[in-house]
């Protein structure tokens, strides 16, 4: 009678142990990742294809003469190609920011014009910092160039301050007055130490 207890408790004990690391050794091997399949770090995943960004327009500007009329030339290409139909901004540099001037559209050739702000001032020599913007299409908002041309009004050098009492360069007036009354001072000063030595050789004699 003991020997089916015996067997009973061997196969409990085997099925106790072996059991469990069986069904763990399983699950691992559902949850494991394929190794053959998964992408590596850095390659594109099956099915996608990279992307290439697209080139950046370049903008030139330049200052032109038609007409007899000053204009503001911007020409816009990609690739060597010109770009039309695109929404160009021009701007003007100032102090405190950039002054809006206009805009327009570019032609098939991909050039702009804009009358030159000639009543805008541009410091002593008349130049003026000229931005051209794309403001549309989208892909290619926000691409600028700029040039400093001249043409604007110019604007004569500051003035040094004229001679007064509050300016660091007194009234010529001023001054003879004061170098008067010094030298009229200091001349006493002399007299009198003229006078005393005079007087001190007196009493020796």
């Amino acid at each position: 009678m003991r020997r089916p207890a015996f067997a009973l408790s061997l196969a409990l004990a085997m099925f106790g142990f072996s059991g469990p690391r069986l069904l763990f050794a399983e699950e691992a091997a559902a949850t494991k990742p394929d190794e053959t399949t998964a992408p590596k770090s850095g390659e594109p995943a099956a099915g996608k294809t990279a992307v290439t960004a697209a080139p950046k327009p370049v903008i030139t500007v330049a200052a032109v003469t038609q007409d007899n009329q000053k204009l503001i030339q911007a020409t816009v290409m990609r690739e060597g190609q010109p770009v039309a139909g695109a929404t160009v901004g021009f701007f003007v540099r100032r102090t405190f920011g950039d002054v809006a001037i206009g805009k327009d559209d570019t032609f098939d050739d991909g050039t702009v014009f804009l009358p030159f702000p000639s009543d805008l001032p541009g410091g002593s020599e008349g130049q003026l910092t000229v931005i051209v913007r794309i403001l549309n299409p989208p892909p290619l908002a926000g691409v600028q160039a700029e040039a400093m041309l001249p043409g604007g009004r110019i604007v004569p050098a500051a003035q040094p301050f004229p001679r007064s009492l509050w300016a660091p360069d007194p009234p010529l007036a001023l001054v003879a007055a004061i170098v008067i009354i010094l030298i009229g001072v200091w001349a006493t000063y002399g007299y009198v130490v003229l006078l005393m030595l005079r007087i001190r050789k007196g009493d020796r004699a």
